[in-house]
């Protein structure tokens, strides 16, 4: 339940020269308005308030959240990251959403190579946190290389002093830093830091479905599997224009 539309979309939004996500959002408002879409802002629905609109088809596409056991998709015989408990461990939304309190310095911890943890990478350097991302891959932004957004983004990064610890993992969280494996050699290094934000995969949000038999439900976007935007908004065209 938020006051505008876009939820983690809006959020992306915010990060560093991504201004353009605000821009589209605006323009959502505008057609909304223009069309007579009803928007329930602020408001949580369940089951009971859904079956009482006698609706024809339910679209569902309440999203994902963010992992909260720190599950790493290159660690698949450990179901939950060791020390998680110890706190000062946040997901990229707390972050952009400043709800986080990082401290002087941060790890972040990116498996996606996308926006979502470099993104949040560069805003919390800007505010002047001292920032290492951590990655299980051999270079950082490995997915926004397939479109060139990566070109501008590591000079920058590096111009704001953010440090890159490639093909490493995060073997153990101890509150005030981490314990980092090398996948090369299998060597355990100590990084410290005041905080730990978690750029892994999301986990689908799906508390209606089940609730609603006997309606034709469609279930789209992250809520169905945490994926990319383009993936949303394809699922959501062709669900309408099914419907």
């Amino acid at each position: 339940a938020q006051p505008r539309i876009g939820g983690q979309f809006r959020l992306a939004g915010e990060q560093p020269r991504r201004a353009q996500i605000l821009d589209l959002l605006d323009w959502y408002e505008r057609q909304f308005e223009k069309l007579q879409v009803r928007l329930h802002l602020n408001t949580y629905a369940e089951a009971g308030d859904i079956r009482a609109l006698n609706p024809d088809a339910v679209i569902l596409a309440t999203g994902s959240l963010p992992d909260e056991d720190g599950f790493q998709r290159w660690l698949p015989g450990k179901d939950r990251l060791p020390g998680i408990d110890r706190g000062n461990v946040w997901s990229p939304e707390d972050v952009m959403r400043r709800e986080a309190k990082l401290g002087d310095s941060v790890i972040l911890y990116d498996e996606g190579g996308h926006w979502r943890g470099l993104g949040t990478a560069w805003a919390m350097a800007e505010r002047g946190h001292r920032v290492a991302i951590v990655t299980p891959e051999p270079f950082i932004g490995k997915e926004l290389a397939r479109t060139s957004s990566d070109i501008g983004l590591r000079p920058r990064l590096a111009k704001l002093g953010v440090s890159f610890l490639t093909e490493h993992l995060i073997g153990e969280w101890h509150g005030d830093g981490a314990t980092l494996r090398d996948m090369l050699t299998g060597k355990d290094t100590h990084l410290a830091a005041s905080a730990l934000v978690l750029s892994t995969t999301n986990r689908a949000f799906d508390p209606l479905s089940t609730e609603l038999d006997g309606l034709e439900t469609y279930l789209i976007g992250d809520a169905a599997a945490p994926r990319q935007a383009p993936y949303a908004f394809h699922e959501g065209r062709k669900t309408a224009l099914a419907i």
